[in-house]
């Protein structure tokens, strides 16, 4: 991760995050420096980290009901303790003991609510992505969000898009394995 001062920007390579090697002794003092970060930053670190390890700027704004500027200024501790990396349209924890950590945090409910959320959202647009991505990826919200889907139409809208999900994973010949 590095600062481009011509740019005024963060630039980060993912693979090299992702494949970076910390010591127990450097996990935990990433772990103390996250129980140390502003109660908005630790939230919303939680949130994010309910929405996978890395994503898109653009989808955290919309879970959480934040601007991109709100998300930059309550995140930039967590950006100073280079527990997570932004760029300008998304995001990366910088270790998955980090993301582990920062969801958490959260408690059930929170959890459940966000992954409601996020399927809702999902949802909206994965019916007519021309790839699977969005689908599969509203899916795994819904069955994250299980104990908390209340309203039948709700309900049935996402035993329907579970039912396309695997019906385009059939076709695709993907298969899930125990």
């Amino acid at each position: 991760m590095a600062h481009n001062k011509y740019q005024d920007k963060w630039h980060y390579d993912l693979h090299a995050i992702r494949t970076r090697h910390y010591t127990e002794n450097v996990v935990t003092l990433v772990l103390q420096q996250l129980e140390e970060m502003p109660d908005d930053t630790r939230r919303l670190l939680g949130s994010i980290a309910c929405l996978g390890g890395s994503g898109e700027l653009e989808m955290v704004c919309r879970v959480v009901s934040m601007s991109t500027a709100e998300i930059r200024y309550a995140l930039h501790p967590a950006v100073t303790a280079q527990l997570i990396a932004l760029s300008d349209e998304g995001y990366a924890f910088t270790h998955d003991r980090v993301q582990e950590a920062a969801f958490a945090l959260l408690d059930n409910a929170e959890r459940s609510r966000l992954h409601l959320t996020t399927a809702s959202l999902l949802a909206e647009s994965a019916r007519q992505a021309a790839g699977n991505e969005i689908l599969f990826r509203a899916v795994h919200h819904v069955t994250a969000a299980l104990d908390c889907i209340q309203p039948a139409p709700q309900r049935q809208m996402f035993r329907e898009l579970s039912l396309l999900a695997a019906r385009r994973a059939r076709r695709s010949g993907i298969t899930c394995r125990p």
